[in-house]
């Protein structure tokens, strides 16, 4: 019988993680005391970074009275997140890892942000005591247009000191090499074959050579040559482009061998011609085979790569050194062609190039400066990050599309827990069970309260919106009747909270009236039961209705403008309280109690509120009414329009 902690105490842990969006001290100081008796060897590590999608949704914390759900990078704006940034250390010698920060973004990460980002967490990392040594992404193009530019400015501070360009990063006194992840570059490498023709060597390679040879070889049954190939891999309209493994099982020596043997015959047993180019297309298939197989070795000794040399781990004396130098060649001569024969740009060669290139810089150093006597290229990949996120949509209940609120509960339980093997045969990745660097009890020994980057937010109040009139003046009044009366209801809920842990009579002759005779009770009376013999619900006075409309007046419009703004419940209940007297509370005994318990429960509540109309918005379920009214508050407009751009690129990928 296992003796486990119980759901509170577990919940009371996280939180004591006070982990937000940016860089969180708590978490570097934590790896700073953690690596401090590490030898020099366990601290070079790479620094991983990628994007994961996320549902549009905001989420109050009234805990730390904010509203998840913003975009969050340099600073905190009033734009609806959709996806998350996380960034992960991984060992380049020893097999460790450790997510260290997470920003929320809409779409891509732009450019000038992403590399702000990016030097932010270097030197936040170099001050642990760790020596980063290459940045890890894998090809999106916010990602490579962030890392092109740091290459640029590098490149520049060493033509002026005339020292030799050889392509690194160059940032708090650290030299990064540029590593794409070989999954995603093999698979762009595929996706790009699959239309057009590729010029390998000087002579042609098509995908349609693959198609003819497996077209053939599903015709033999039980004998077949190719038999762990299915439709998903093979024909262009059924593969599932994402999959790495649907992409490796083609670009494999059972395929090649396939196509050698079948290039020895001028026909297949269907008398249909074999192709001219088959052979040239083997020769580029076993190339790529060979190419992946170069940076996916980790283990040194393994009977089943006894015939695969590339893909063990790289020696003084392995083959990776002359093969990569030859496949840089190569892959700086392959050309990918449409049809009519033009000539297409494909990002995935360069990248391949940039990234073997990067491999020869890292054992130059690992091997001569750091007197390493091997390397793992799998070391070099993403796996890790891609498995975490892997992770996230599988925490407690699979949930592809996690919320902003949800996934920063999620990174910190995470934290915690992920000490524990979890993968899936559906991850898009190796299963990697490298050691976390932070350990339970590492994290609670020390508790660091600061969270950066918050200063950008400011402290000042910024003024609320006015809302345009924008119905006819009858409307307007029947409107502001329904809502004084479901008000008043509201009201009595309030009251009634209140006045149940204060038993004194003033306080209930100023907040609750005994008659209910008057027109703003109208619902209430509706909502009594008819069969009781006295009533049982609460009326409030005009009074209390009519400050917990001005409450909601203002609280609405606050949110409309600074909905993004920590401590926001704070804020917004220090502005009615220096606009709005609240002089119909005449008790001297309880009166600041009431008023901070009227303000605490109304606040919350239109704050709840605000964020459950806008997520009925963000997820369709509440056009009708939007529809009938013209102009909408602005961020309730915003809500619509992300809705309706979600609409059009769910039609579009259809």
């Amino acid at each position: 019988m296992f003796i486990l902690p119980s759901e509170t105490t577990l919940k009371a842990m996280i939180s004591h993680l006070n982990i937000g969006a940016g860089i969180n001290s708590q978490i570097f100081e934590l790896i700073k005391e953690q690596v401090r008796h590490w030898n020099e060897q366990k601290k070079i590590c790479t620094i991983m970074f990628d994007e994961m999608a996320l549902e549009a949704a905001v989420t109050y914390d009234s805990k730390q009275d904010k509203i998840d759900g913003f975009v969050h990078l340099n600073e905190k704006t009033h734009q609806f997140a959709d996806h998350a940034l996380v960034f992960m250390l991984r060992g380049a010698v020893y097999k460790w890892q450790q997510p260290i920060a997470f920003y929320f973004c809409e779409g891509q990460t732009k450019m000038i942000d992403l590399k702000a980002i990016i030097k932010s967490i270097t030197t936040a990392v170099t001050e642990t005591g760790l020596q980063p040594i290459a940045l890890v992404s894998d090809q999106g193009s916010s990602f490579q247009s962030a890392i092109k530019d740091l290459i640029e400015e590098t490149k520049g501070s060493q033509l002026r000191t005339g020292v030799n360009v050889d392509g690194t990063i160059h940032l708090s006194g650290n030299v990064l090499s540029v590593f794409y992840d070989p999954p995603h570059l093999i698979k762009g490498m595929r996706n790009n074959f699959l239309s057009k023709n590729v010029i390998f060597e000087g002579k042609i390679a098509k995908w349609q050579d693959i198609v003819d040879v497996y077209n053939m070889d599903c015709r033999h049954g039980e004998s077949r040559l190719m038999h762990k190939l299915t439709d998903e891999h093979v024909i262009p309209s059924k593969i599932k482009k994402m999959k790495v493994k649907n992409c490796v099982r083609v670009f494999s020596k059972t395929v090649v061998a396939a196509m050698s043997y079948t290039s020895q015959f001028p026909l297949y047993p269907d008398g249909k011609p074999v192709s001219k180019t088959m052979k040239d297309t083997s020769k580029f298939i076993s190339f790529m085979d060979d190419l992946f197989d170069s940076v996916n070795g980790a283990e040194r000794f393994n009977k089943k790569n006894v015939a695969k040399p590339l893909r063990q781990v790289v020696t003084i004396k392995s083959k990776h050194h002359c093969f990569w130098k030859d496949a840089i060649s190569k892959l700086q001569k392959i050309k990918f062609v449409t049809h009519d024969k033009k000539e297409k740009s494909v990002p995935s060669l360069k990248n391949w190039v940039v990234s073997l290139k990067s491999f020869q810089r890292v054992w130059k150093l690992l091997s001569e400066e750091k007197n390493i006597k091997i390397m793992r290229p799998r070391y070099f990949n993403s796996d890790p990050i891609e498995n975490f996120f892997g992770q996230v949509r599988a925490y407690n209940y699979r949930n592809n599309d996690p919320s902003v609120y949800a996934f920063k509960n999620t990174f910190k339980s995470l934290l915690i827990t992920r000490f524990i093997n979890f993968h899936s045969e559906s991850f898009n990745c190796e299963d990697d069970i490298g050691q976390e660097l932070l350990s339970i009890k590492t994290m609670f020994n020390k508790i660091n309260n600061t969270t950066l980057p918050n200063n950008s937010q400011g402290n000042s109040m910024v003024a609320p919106s006015q809302f345009s009139n924008w119905e006819t003046v009858h409307i307007q009044a029947r409107r502001e009747r329904l809502n004084v009366h479901s008000r008043a209801y509201t009201v009595g809920w309030v009251t009634r909270k209140i006045l149940c842990k204060i038993n004194c009579e003033t306080c209930t002759e100023n907040l609750l009236t005994s008659n209910g005779e008057t027109n703003v009770h109208d619902w209430i009376k509706a909502r009594e039961y008819i069969s009781l013999k006295k009533r049982k619900l609460a009326y409030p006075t005009e009074n209390a209705v009519r400050s917990f409309g001005y409450v909601a007046k203002v609280t609405n419009e606050y949110l409309e403008e600074n909905a993004h703004i920590d401590n926001i419940s704070m804020k917004i209940k220090s502005q009615i309280m220096s606009e709005y007297s609240f002089s119909f509370l005449t008790c001297e005994s309880h009166r600041d109690i009431v008023l901070e318990q009227f303000l605490n429960i109304s606040v919350r509540l239109f704050i709840f509120n605000w964020c459950n109309i806008i997520n009925k918005i963000l997820k369709g379920v509440d056009i009708i009414r939007l529809q009938r009214f013209e102009p909408l508050p602005s961020m309730q407009n915003k809500a619509l329009c992300k809705y309706k751009k979600k609409l059009k690129n769910k039609k579009v990928n259809k």
